[in-house]
């Protein structure tokens, strides 16, 4: 790599980071019991495909997480505690946020 090149390497890196943040898919998850119905706080998220691991996270203190993923349908598993669920998630690269409400 030339020196031209290390100078423009990780900025660009940064950006091309940046720019798939942008583009990723934002969800809230709730979850409803006879309590009623509640965010999902600190909430593991994890999509497999097979044996590989697509994405790993943790929701925020309201339940939201940002997923970056090609555009398709996932199964995603949701753990809280002793609390695990499974959810249909659909990726398509729209800007709203996609409210997941586990029953």
């Amino acid at each position: 790599m030339t020196m031209n090149m290390k100078k423009y390497f990780w900025p660009a890196l940064v950006l091309l980071g940046a720019v798939n943040l942008v583009q990723a898919d934002q969800f809230h998850f709730t979850r409803t019991t006879s309590a009623g119905t509640a965010d999902m706080a600190y909430a593991a998220v994890k999509i497999v495909a097979g044996k590989k691991t697509l994405f790993e996270g943790k929701t925020d203190k309201y339940g939201r997480i940002t997923i970056g993923l090609p555009n398709g349908e996932y199964e995603a598993a949701i753990a809280r505690g002793d609390d695990k669920n499974k959810a249909k998630l659909i990726i398509d690269g729209k800007k709203e946020l996609k409210e997941v409400n586990i029953k």
